[in-house]
């Protein structure tokens, strides 16, 4: 995939997308006002993910926190690796690069974590996020 800004929305939570809401990575709808767009840059199939605020890239990162199993803020990158899913191809799978753990997002409710867990149903959707270009660097 390309270097872009893109919007990460789950999809078997369509209404929300990875946000940045009071330094939690969590997942979100769509409101002004919360920041769900992501610069993405990619090294072949490997990513860091930097928030984008009114169209303007930040120095926070998407990192994962090894001590709390967690997605979190901060000024420090982390790299994913970003895998396309085998049954749908537009649809994407974000995992610990080295590991089989993998992001997903288990609850409707705005602000719920995203979590980091291994993949225990091949078929479930949780895990499989859509890539929704906003713009080029």
């Amino acid at each position: 995939m390309p270097t872009a800004i893109y919007t990460l929305k789950s999809i078997a939570r369509p209404s929300q997308y990875v946000s940045l809401t009071d330094d939690n990575i969590v997942g979100h709808s769509a409101e002004p006002g919360v920041m769900i767009e992501w610069f993405a840059k990619f090294h072949e199939s490997v990513v860091t993910f930097q928030a984008v605020r009114n169209g303007r890239i930040t120095d926070d990162y998407i990192y994962f926190d090894s001590d709390t199993r967690s997605l979190i803020r901060s000024s420090n990158p982390y790299s994913f690796l970003v895998k396309r899913s085998p049954k749908l191809h537009d649809y994407f799978f974000i995992k610990l690069e080295g590991s089989d753990l993998f992001w997903t997002l288990t609850s409707w409710d705005e602000n719920s974590p995203i979590k980091i867990q291994r993949n225990t149903n091949p078929d479930s959707t949780e895990q499989l996020w859509k890539f929704e270009k906003v713009s080029d660097e």
